[in-house]
C-alpha cells in the first residue's frame, strides 16, 4: 500500500494552512482530533470499536482522503469569494470539517469495519489464550 503522502497532495494542504495561518502540526492535529471526534459521534455506545478503528491505518487513509476531497471544496469556496476578509476562512473551515455533520454524510466502509472487528477479536483471543496459560 502506497504512503498517504504518495497518495494525497500536499499543495493543497500548504494551501490550506496558508490561508488559515496553521503550521502543518496545528492542521494535522486538527485532522486527528476530527476524525476522533467522527468516530464518537458516529458510534457514542462503543467507545472500544472507536478506539480499534483509530488505530487503523485503512481508517485514517480514507478519513484524509475525505478530509482533502472537503478541503478542494473549501478552496473552491475562498476563491469564489471576492475578498477573503468578508467571510471568515476559519469558522468556514470548521463548518466543512464539523464532525457532527460529517457523521450524518459520510458513511464507514466495510473493510474498514471488518479489519476492525477481526482485530478487536484477536485481542479478545490472546488475552482469552493468556488465561488459559497461567
Amino acid at each position: 500500500m502506497k504512503n498517504e503522502s504518495q497518495i494525497l497532495d500536499k499543495s493543497i494542504q500548504k494551501e490550506v494552512q496558508s490561508i488559515l495561518g496553521w503550521t502543518a502540526q496545528q492542521w494535522a492535529e486538527f485532522v486527528e482530533q476530527c476524525g476522533n471526534d467522527y468516530l464518537n459521534v458516529l458510534m457514542p455506545e462503543y467507545p472500544q470499536v472507536v478506539s480499534q478503528i483509530t488505530r487503523s491505518s485503512i481508517f485514517w487513509n480514507w478519513w484524509r482522503s475525505h478530509w482533502e476531497r472537503r478541503d478542494i471544496e473549501y478552496l473552491e469556496q475562498i476563491d469564489l469569494a471576492d475578498d477573503r476578509k468578508i467571510i471568515d476562512v476559519l469558522a468556514e473551515y470548521n463548518e466543512m470539517h464539523n464532525p457532527d455533520i460529517l457523521a450524518q454524510a459520510l458513511y464507514l466502509n466495510g473493510q474498514i469495519l471488518q479489519e476492525s472487528y477481526a482485530a478487536m477479536m484477536q485481542k479478545i483471543l490472546d488475552a482469552q489464550n493468556k488465561k488459559l496459560v497461567v
